[in-house]
């Protein structure tokens, strides 16, 4: 697992009449390549407590699969060697793997689910790489969604949907064409544009048990990517739902969360004429204020540790006044990040609690 370290870089030039302020953020978030011959499931939580700061992979539907050889069929997701690609896991890249492939053909649910990951502006973004195992006949669908709160999927978690991959409903003719309209599928994106990008799958023969040659799509993975932009100044965490009934395999890679550099408010003083917090570090109490360039704007004031967890939010109207006392006293001695989250972006400052 790769571990990111989340600083923010702050320097202040302030004067009489125009006060800057300057910050840094990381431009890579989250990465995870699942690289190399060890299942990453190893160092991974298998169930949700609510705020946690590591990856979770739970299995939802507790069944048992038939995706691969041998008494014991892994659960949730695990690591397996690229599908479209015919060399070992160590020899190639590898991906993250789940069945859909169930006892008594009953529907998987198997969530992967991020760290916490805060968001500090609207020039993020998150890519991944995903495939089915083949198509049309048996394609796998799954959900990309995000929670602004709680990781735990069972209590109103995971309410946005960044992305969502159609699945293989019915087989109206015979399960190897790869005539799309002899098939239903959900609603959602089809593999390779609806199998017409063919860098993203590969016909192969093979002959059935009744000695015919039959044609599938094999899949390749295929990039996807969505903006964060809605989740600007939030904490959140990302889940990769697979929710196949009874098709077969699906993977995904190089899960990322970064900044495009072209749509990053760089600038902070084109949102703020001034941003302070006095006193800081902090003892009990101190106050927070700020003034706007331009019009008077809303502002969402938020307090989140390093690693994305919120501890105070509060909202002020366009018409009030920017300035807030804040008592701090219960907060536990630390490194904070204070942002003003404005609908044109997001400034920050450290705030160091005593």
């Amino acid at each position: 697992m790769k571990t990111l370290y989340f600083v923010i870089f702050i320097a202040a030039m302030t004067g009489t009449l125009h006060a800057q302020i300057r910050f840094a953020v990381p431009d890579t978030l989250l990465q995870e390549h699942f690289d190399g011959t060890m299942d990453p499931a190893d160092n991974m939580l298998l169930f949700p407590t609510g705020f946690d700061t590591s990856w979770v992979n739970l299995d939802d539907d507790g069944l048992p699969c038939f995706c691969v050889a041998g008494p014991e069929a892994p659960s949730g997701w695990y690591l397996e060697g690229d599908f479209s690609t015919p060399v070992p896991v160590a020899e190639g890249n590898s991906c993250f793997t789940s069945c859909s492939f169930t006892k008594d053909e009953l529907p998987n649910n198997n969530w992967l689910i991020t760290k916490r990951i805060y968001i500090p502006d609207s020039s993020y973004a998150l890519s991944w790489r995903s495939m089915p195992f083949s198509g049309p006949g048996y394609m796998d669908g799954y959900m990309v969604l995000v929670s602004r709160g709680s990781n735990q999927p069972f209590e109103g978690g995971f309410q946005d949907t960044l992305f969502r991959a159609a699945e293989t409903v019915d087989i109206l003719v015979t399960d190897y064409s790869t005539k799309l309209n002899e098939y239903t599928f959900s609603p959602g994106y089809m593999h390779a544009n609806s199998f017409t990008d063919t860098a993203y799958y590969f016909k192969e023969q093979f002959l059935t048990q009744n000695g015919q040659l039959a044609t599938v799509y094999r899949c390749r993975l295929e990039p996807h990517s969505v903006n964060l932009k809605s989740f600007a100044g939030d904490s959140v965490y990302i889940a990769f739902l697979h929710h196949s009934t009874d098709d077969y395999l699906m993977q995904v890679d190089d899960i990322l969360v970064a900044s495009d550099q072209s749509s990053r408010v760089l600038d902070p003083s084109d949102l703020v004429h001034s941003f302070s917090i006095s006193p800081n570090p902090v003892d009990q109490e101190t106050y927070i204020s700020w003034q706007v360039n331009g019009n008077p704007t809303e502002v969402l004031l938020r307090i989140s540790s390093v690693d994305g967890r919120e501890v105070f939010s509060r909202r002020f109207a366009a018409e009030g006044v920017p300035r807030y006392f804040a008592d701090l006293g219960a907060l536990s001695a630390g490194t904070y990040i204070c942002s003003l989250q404005f609908p044109q972006g997001v400034v920050s400052k450290v705030l160091i609690k005593q």
